[in-house]
C-alpha cells in the first residue's frame, strides 16, 4: 500500500490588473477587453487568454502591428496575483481607399457589394477574410488577393505625427472563364433544386454547360442533360448569388423529367416543371432553403392497353412547397472517410397554389463516418420516407420505392414492398432504409466492402414497422479510377423469394452513400 500525502497551499487569485504602454486607448478599455476582473481564479493559461483577448481587439480595431504580453507577480503566502499587461500599440491602420485590379467584365457595384469596405474605417482583417470569402461566393472569381498598401500622405492638420497609417486596399481579382462544360459518367452532379434527390449509383451520363457573369451580374445561366437506366432529363436554370443585397441565393429550374417507376409493370413518368427556389447558407456545411415549384405529370403504364381492364393514365398539376435543410459535415462528398452529413425536406402540395393533388412528403437521411485504425472506416446510413394523401392515395410518380444498389441490395431495383392485384411494385407512402459499411483499404487503388442492408416499402404511415424489413448481406469492391470512384457489389438476400436468385451483383459509380 502507498500513502500519499498532499498539501494544498492557497488558491491564487487575481489581485490586481494594471495596464502599461498605452497611448491611443485609455487603460480602462485594456482592462475590459483582458475581461478579467479582481478575485478571479488564476490558471496556468489565463495569461495567454488574456494576451489573445486584448490582441484581437486592438487588431480588430486597426492596430494590425500591436504586441501584447501579460506578466504575473504571484506571491505564495496569501495567494495573491497580479496581471500587468503591457501594449505596445503601433500605428493604427485607416483604410484610405479601394482599388481594384481585375474583374473587367463584373458590374462595379456588385464588387463594392461583396466587398463592404468604407473609407475612412478602421482595417480589421477579419473583416477582410468575409470580404474576401463574399467575393469568391459570387462564382465569378476563381483568385481573390486583398492586401493593405501603405499609403504616403502628410498628417492632417492637428493629428499627431505618425498616429495613423492610412492605406489602400488592393483587391486583386482573377475571373472564371465566361463558359464552362462538364460531362462525365455520374460523377458530376447537374445543378438541381435542394429539395429534389439526385440520382446517385447508377451508370449514367451527364453533362452540363453554364454561362457565368451574364451582363457582369453574376447570373449564371444554363442548361443540364442527364440519362441513365431509370432517369432521363433535361434542366435549364439561372442562379443568383445575391437577392436584394442579402447573401441569399435564387434559382429558377425548368426541366423535363422521364422516370422509369415500380418493375415488372412499368410505368413511366413524364414531368415538366417550373421551380423557383432560394437557398441561405447560416454557417459552413449548413443550407436553407425553400421554394415553389409546379408541374404537369403525365403517369401511364409503358404499354398502356385502354383496351385492358385496368389501364393506368393519369395527368395531374402538381403545386407544392419544399422546405430544406442540410447539414454537410463530411471531409469529401464523393468518398467521405469521415463526419457526418444529414439532410431533411418537407414537400406540401397545396391546392390553392394550383394543385390538383393535396399531400404532405417528408424526406430524412443522415449519414455517418468514423475512420478506424489502418485506414478502416465505418459508414452507416439511415434513410426515411413518409408521405399522406388527404382524401387520396399519392400517385406513383410520389411514392417511395426501395431496393437495388443503393438501398438494399440483393433485392432488384424498386422491388420491395406493397404490390398489386397482378403481382407488380406499387410503391407506397412510406419507406425506412438502413445502412451499415466496413470500408477497407486492399492495395493501393483498391478497396473492400462489407455491408448490411435493411429496409422496406409500405402502404402506408401507420403500417411502419421495422419487424417487416428486408435485410441483405454482401461484399464488395471499390476501385479509384480516372473517371471516379469504381463500385462492384454482390448482395444475398435474407428473405429470398420463390424464383429470386440467391445473389445480385451491383456495378456503379461511387459509393452506394
Amino acid at each position: 500500500m502507498v500513502g500519499v500525502e498532499l498539501t494544498e497551499g492557497p488558491q491564487f487569485v487575481v489581485s490586481d490588473v494594471v495596464v502599461a504602454g498605452v497611448v491611443a486607448w485609455g487603460t480602462e478599455q485594456v482592462a475590459a477587453a483582458a475581461g478579467v476582473e479582481p478575485r478571479v481564479v488564476y490558471t496556468a493559461n489565463l495569461g495567454e487568454v488574456v494576451r489573445t483577448r486584448v490582441l484581437v481587439a486592438y487588431r480588430r480595431a486597426g492596430f494590425n502591428a500591436a504586441r501584447v504580453r501579460v506578466e504575473a507577480s504571484l506571491t505564495e503566502q496569501d495567494g495573491q496575483v497580479a496581471l500587468r499587461i503591457v501594449v505596445d500599440e503601433g500605428r493604427r491602420q485607416l483604410l484610405r481607399e479601394v482599388q481594384v485590379v481585375g474583374g473587367e467584365g463584373t458590374h462595379a457595384g456588385l464588387i463594392d457589394r461583396a466587398l463592404q469596405l468604407t473609407p475612412g474605417t478602421p482595417v480589421d482583417q477579419a473583416a477582410w477574410n468575409q470580404a474576401r470569402k463574399r467575393l469568391y461566393d459570387t462564382g465569378v472569381f476563381r483568385s481573390v488577393d486583398i492586401v493593405a498598401v501603405p499609403v504616403a500622405e502628410p498628417p492632417a492638420p492637428g493629428d499627431a505625427v505618425g498616429a495613423d497609417e492610412p492605406v489602400r486596399a488592393r483587391v486583386t481579382l482573377a475571373s472564371w472563364p465566361l463558359y464552362q462544360l462538364r460531362y462525365g459518367l455520374q460523377v458530376i452532379d447537374e445543378r438541381v433544386p435542394a429539395g429534389e434527390t439526385r440520382s446517385r449509383g447508377r451508370f449514367g451520363a451527364v453533362a452540363d454547360l453554364t454561362r457565368r457573369n451574364l451582363l457582369g451580374r453574376a447570373v449564371s445561366v444554363g442548361t443540364s442533360v442527364r440519362t441513365d437506366t431509370v432517369q432521363q432529363a433535361v434542366r435549364g436554370f439561372m442562379s443568383l448569388p445575391s437577392f436584394l443585397g442579402r447573401d441569399v441565393t435564387s434559382n429558377v429550374f425548368v426541366s423535363r423529367l422521364r422516370e422509369t417507376l415500380g418493375t415488372e409493370r412499368d410505368i413511366l413518368s413524364d414531368r415538366h416543371r417550373l421551380t423557383l427556389e432560394q437557398q441561405i447558407r447560416p454557417a459552413d456545411g449548413m443550407t436553407f432553403s425553400y421554394s415553389y415549384n409546379i408541374e404537369r405529370n403525365h403517369t401511364f403504364e409503358k404499354d398502356l392497353d385502354l383496351t385492358g381492364p385496368f389501364p393506368f393514365d393519369v395527368t395531374v398539376d402538381i403545386a407544392r412547397l419544399n422546405t430544406s435543410f442540410v447539414f454537410d459535415r463530411r471531409d469529401d462528398v464523393l468518398d467521405a472517410t469521415r463526419g457526418w452529413f444529414h439532410a431533411s425536406t418537407l414537400g406540401w402540395g397545396v391546392e390553392s397554389l394550383g394543385s390538383d393533388l393535396r399531400f404532405l412528403k417528408y424526406v430524412g437521411q443522415h449519414y455517418y463516418f468514423r475512420p478506424l485504425a489502418g485506414g478502416i472506416v465505418l459508414a452507416s446510413a439511415a434513410r426515411v420516407g413518409l408521405g399522406v394523401g388527404f382524401g387520396q392515395e399519392l400517385i406513383p410518380s410520389e411514392r417511395f420505392f426501395a431496393g437495388g444498389g443503393n438501398t438494399v441490395r440483393g433485392y432488384s431495383q424498386d422491388s420491395l414492398g406493397p404490390v398489386s392485384f397482378f403481382g407488380s411494385v406499387t410503391g407506397g407512402q412510406a419507406s425506412l432504409i438502413f445502412n451499415q459499411e466496413v470500408r477497407l483499404p486492399i492495395w493501393r487503388l483498391l478497396g473492400g466492402v462489407g455491408f448490411v442492408d435493411a429496409g422496406n416499402v409500405f402502404s402506408g404511415v401507420g403500417d411502419v414497422s421495422l419487424k417487416a424489413l428486408k435485410a441483405a448481406v454482401g461484399l464488395g469492391l471499390r476501385a479509384q479510377t480516372p473517371v471516379g470512384l469504381f463500385r462492384l457489389d454482390y448482395g444475398l438476400p435474407l428473405s429470398r423469394r420463390e424464383n429470386d436468385p440467391r445473389g445480385r451483383w451491383f456495378a456503379s459509380l461511387g459509393q452506394a452513400f
